[in-house]
């Protein structure tokens, strides 16, 4: 019964028991191993492929990731159940009460089931495969609230309505009352199945065998572990089977975390003991890992010791030892949510091996990504797939190990060849005693046979063989065989071999038979063409056998001559240029048919040359332009004199050449302000020129220009006085035709750009006035004319 409610809090009694998996001593003894059973090959579950469950919603796990399934029927918040075929198509499903047929509807007879009133049963119903009956089923139910009618089943058959089934036996009692649990895990001998339940007010467990026959009445019980007394909602909880068999979770509300060692070969359930550490915990959901090696429950209060609060969580739990100290101290809380979340409810592991977490209406599901790993590497994702409608508590309820099969091996090399090892893997479940190993090859006298879980064996001769694996364990013994196919090829791509630069080799392969090539380059070519040094290789996989071999082939390159005319260049007029081309004992040949060594060159034009060695020739060219340009000539003039505050333009005026001013200029200009020595350097394709100007100061006379132009083209766009340097103080003053003043100065270095108070001037005459002392002077000068102001 799946509920939102105030839980009360009991101290339990602290229980220590060892598990009791101490391991009988053979003369090959292969539990010790206790191997983890690697995901991909336990993935084929079809009959759990397709999930209806509470509130409406469905998935489909048929590709990688789960995709949601409309038309689900199932509106409950709990307790469900779905089965679907060998290919996984879905048959039916049910929450306990009602039986719906693949097509959403309501199955013949499908109505009226035990599953409870309200069918809010933590686990109200688990479909069973009838064994040795592809068209038979088996609905259990479990009664809510620990009501009178308890555990029942219903037969389910599907050769009525052109397969759409129909119910035709229904509610037959078992056992009353019960808890809301029940689980179902394969027996020993991997045909029939033990389907488990515990009973209300009591401590006892009851496992019901179900064979071809049917449904055996009279359970076997074992009296182990919590008493589940009378009491609000002591009897909710989930009852999970570890995939091997081994082990039992059952937890049992505010009560406990009851983990017990389970007989899937006699029913029996024994060395319980509760793992939880912390005495006020309230439990809900539960599921194994799918190599059985690591547990995980939902806790939904409990009091966390260091944070002194309450809150809830998802908690981890390694049972790769067989002792129960271990266990219970590899308790690792994989996620904490605080506030409590009162709503967690069942974990449900899906065929994809990842295990889900359903929370009480909210529209997703969490996901333990990689339950197998220990601690964070576990991956939980709280919210991980979205759901349509807002969920319940429950998940569907499955069968532990549909068809799981922990018994069978792997040939580990997948290309097999005479006189090559070929490994073989096997990974055993734990109730594996001993193994034999017969590779089919008796030519190998002794060898033909080991014990090892992992051997290896070579094969002489070519052909068919059966490898058989005889697997030895509590039911019996299991027989697993497979054929492979040994093969014989050789593979031959030439000897090491010399060629010239830039020469294509066409690599041909000597082999006998048809099959696939790989070179390394990743063509499938049956030849390869090259032209570069190294070594090359070509894998020749038998279309037959499988058989693989390799072969590969060295190829390097003669002594080739090095050859460089340089890049292509320009001669100027009057100037030659001698190409070389020489390296030491080879031949020459030059586009002017020229055989030495060297050429010289005066015109214009393309010239090549081959140069031979070794029976290799290398090619280069160059192409010779030529000018009738000379070095640049130029002046920068004689010496000039420099006012203070004025500028001198220096300026050789040559085009289509490259400058270099005294300062790393690179302008076609320099402007100078101050006195010294000033020089450039003018380069063209033809060569370099320098010249250099002394600047030194000037006898400086007030001047002032007769025009300017403020049109912004770098030429005389501003009015201004040159020649100020003996200057002390300055007044000026410009005034338009109607004698407004528009401009006023003291500065002798300011200039005027044209313009009144932001605006531009109009062209025309204009007036200034001007009064200066100069240094070392009282008398005060007056000078008066005119400016023309131009665009």
């Amino acid at each position: 019964m799946f509920r939102i409610h105030n839980f009360f809090y009991s101290d339990l009694e602290n229980k220590t028991h060892t598990f009791g998996l101490k391991l009988k001593k053979k003369s090959i003894v292969f539990l010790i191993f206790f191997l983890t059973v690697i995901n991909h090959g336990l993935k084929a579950q079809p009959q759990i492929s397709n999930w209806f469950f509470a509130k409406n919603n469905g998935l489909s796990f048929s590709s990688s990731q789960p995709s949601i399934l409309s038309g689900g029927q199932v509106t409950m918040a709990e307790g469900a159940s779905t089965i679907s075929d060998k290919i996984g198509q879905l048959l039916f499903y049910s929450d306990g009460i009602t039986v719906w047929n693949k097509n959403h509807e309501i199955m013949e007879n499908g109505i009226g089931l035990a599953g409870g009133a309200l069918g809010s049963s933590t686990q109200g119903c688990l479909i069973v495969p009838k064994p040795n009956n592809e068209d038979e089923y088996f609905v259990f139910t479990t009664d809510e609230q620990g009501g009178t009618k308890g555990l029942q089943y219903s037969t389910v058959s599907m050769a009525f309505n052109n397969g759409l089934g129909k119910v035709i036996l229904k509610n037959e009692l078992l056992l009353t009352p019960c808890t809301e649990k029940i689980t179902a895990v394969k027996h020993c001998n991997k045909k029939d199945y033990w389907v488990i339940t515990h009973k209300y007010d009591s401590d006892a467990y009851y496992a019901y065998l179900v064979t071809g026959n049917g449904v055996n009445p009279v359970p076997v019980i074992s009296h182990t572990g919590s008493f589940v007394y009378t009491g609000f909602n002591t009897m909710i909880g989930s009852l999970k089977a570890s995939p091997d068999g081994k082990y039992l979770i059952a937890l049992h509300s505010s009560i406990a975390a009851d983990l017990s060692n389970f007989n899937n070969q006699t029913g029996q359930v024994s060395n319980t003991t509760n793992i939880f550490s912390n005495n006020y915990g309230n439990f809900y959901g539960a599921e194994f890992s799918i190599n059985s090696d690591k547990l995980y429950i939902s806790v939904l209060t409990y009091w966390n010791r260091n944070t002194f609060y309450t809150c809830s969580g998802i908690f981890q739990y390694d049972l790769s030892s067989p002792l129960i100290a271990d266990i219970k101290n590899s308790e690792f809380e994989v996620y904490q949510y605080y506030p409590p979340n009162t709503s967690l409810g069942s974990l449900q592991r899906g065929p994809d091996n990842r295990i889900y977490l359903a929370q009480y209406n909210l529209k997703y599901l969490s996901v333990i990504n990689n339950p197998e790993i220990s601690g964070s590497g576990c991956n939980f994702v709280d919210k991980a797939i979205d759901l349509p409608f807002p969920g319940g508590g429950g998940l569907p309820n499955f069968v532990t190990n549909y068809n799981i099969s922990l018994d069978t091996f792997k040939v580990v090399d997948t290309n097999l060849c005479i006189n090559k090892p070929v490994r073989f893997e096997f990974k055993p479940g734990k109730d594996v005693t001993s193994i034999l190993w017969n590779f089919g090859d008796s030519t190998s006298g002794n060898q033909n046979q080991s014990v090892v879980l992992n051997p290896q064996h070579v094969f002489n001769t070519p052909g068919t063989y059966t490898i058989e694996l005889i697997i030895r364990n509590t039911c019996g013994d299991d027989t697993v065989r497979k054929q492979i196919s040994v093969g014989d090829i050789s593979v031959f791509i030439g000897t090491d071999t010399l060629i010239c630069q830039s020469q294509q080799y066409t690599i041909t392969p000597v082999i006998v038979g048809a099959g696939t090539y790989l070179w390394q380059n990743g063509a499938t070519t049956p030849t390869l063409n090259v032209s570069l040094p190294g070594m090359y290789w070509l894998e020749f996989k038998d279309n037959v056998s499988g058989c693989a071999k390799s072969d590969s082939i060295v190829i390097s390159l003669k002594p080739t001559p090095t050859i460089d005319l340089g890049k292509d260049t320009v001669i100027c007029k009057g100037e030659s240029l001698l190409l070389n081309a020489y390296y030491d004992g080879a031949k020459y040949k030059w586009s002017t048919n020229d055989t030495s060594s060297t050429l010289l060159i005066n015109n214009q034009g393309k010239y090549w040359v081959d140069v031979s060695l070794n029976g290799c020739s290398v090619r280069d060219s160059i192409f010779i332009n030529t000018s009738t340009l000379s070095p640049p000539q130029f002046s920068l003039g004689e010496q000039k004199y420099l006012c203070p505050g004025e500028e001198i333009i220096l300026s050789p005026g040559l085009r289509n050449v490259s400058y270099y001013w005294q300062n790393g200029s690179r302008l076609p200009s320099y402007k100078i302000t101050k006195p010294g020595l000033y020089y450039v350097r003018v380069s063209n394709i033809c060569g370099t020129s320098i010249d250099s100007v002394n600047i030194i100061d000037g006898n400086c006379i007030l001047r002032l220009p007769s025009a300017f132009s403020p049109n912004n083209d770098g030429l005389n766009d501003k009015f201004y006085l040159s020649g100020v340097a003996n200057i002390s103080k300055l007044e000026m003053r410009i005034f338009d035709r109607a004698g407004q003043q528009v401009f006023f100065t003291n500065d002798k270095y300011r200039s005027w750009d044209g313009t009144y108070k932001g605006f531009k001037m109009p062209v025309g005459v204009y007036v200034y006035t001007l009064r200066y002392t100069e240094v070392n002077s009282t008398k005060i000068k007056i000078q008066e004319g005119t400016i023309t102001l131009l665009r």
